[in-house]
């Protein structure tokens, strides 16, 4: 796949968090209250928890870092 034409390129996103992220967004983990636990995302994915928590804490810092960081020179 080309990286320009991978949404997740411009945040720096692996296939794998970028993957978890979608997941998780479409299924409610991001919720208030969360409609799936990690534990289910990560039986979705074939992973493990702690696999899958990595993956969406550390695609989530990687895309707010992307956005926040880069508009601070806004404020």
């Amino acid at each position: 796949m080309d990286e320009e034409a991978d949404p997740g390129y411009q945040f720096g996103l692996t296939q794998e968090q970028r993957e978890a992220l979608v997941l998780a967004l479409n299924r409610g983990y991001f919720s208030t209250p969360s409609e799936i636990t990690l534990d289910e995302l990560a039986n979705q994915l074939g992973i493990t928890s702690q696999a899958v928590s990595n993956r969406v804490r550390l695609g989530t810092e990687k895309v707010l870092r992307s956005v926040l960081v880069s508009s601070a020179s806004d404020f």
